[in-house]
């Protein structure tokens, strides 16, 4: 197999453009958003060095957004549509990230009053079940719950 000049100098260039990039990510995650369709590999890199930069990229992976929420748990706040497995990496990190997330489980809801019942001021439209949860937990909850419901157990 021949290769041509022109490819052999694309595919040297292109390895520096990877080991720059590489490089640049490990001092400054945010220097995602100036890399075009970044490999996941790259990914990684920025949301290891700063896990905010999880909103400059455009279609993240699954381990992406696992490792962004594992690190701080209120960059659920970028990741749209976040699965049950996501939702709940980011409450156990930090149990406030709930407030970003626009519709929590049940079982996420569940776990979040569980640890404190004034989470519910960050969760539209609980359930009874949930609000009952967050009462027995932490009684002066009752202050957050908008809805009067005849369900709930005062």
């Amino acid at each position: 197999m021949n290769k041509k000049k022109e490819d052999i100098i694309y595919e040297q260039e292109k390895k520096k453009i990877l080991y720059m990039n590489n490089k640049k990510l490990k001092e400054n995650g945010w220097y995602i958003q100036f890399i075009r369709r970044p490999s996941e590999k790259l990914m990684l890199l920025a949301i290891d060095e700063s896990p905010d930069s999880i909103q400059f990229i455009s279609f993240p992976t699954e381990k992406v957004k696992i490792k962004a929420v594992q690190k701080k748990g209120d960059c659920i706040r970028y990741i749209t549509c976040p699965s049950e497995e996501i939702q709940l990496l980011a409450v156990k990190k930090d149990l406030s990230s709930i407030q970003y997330i626009n519709k929590p489980t049940k079982k996420v809801q569940l776990y979040c009053v569980s640890k404190s019942g004034t989470l519910i001021r960050f969760i539209k439209n609980p359930s009874s079940e949930v609000e009952n949860a967050a009462m027995k937990k932490t009684p002066a909850s009752r202050f957050y719950i908008k809805r009067k419901s005849k369900k709930i157990d005062r």
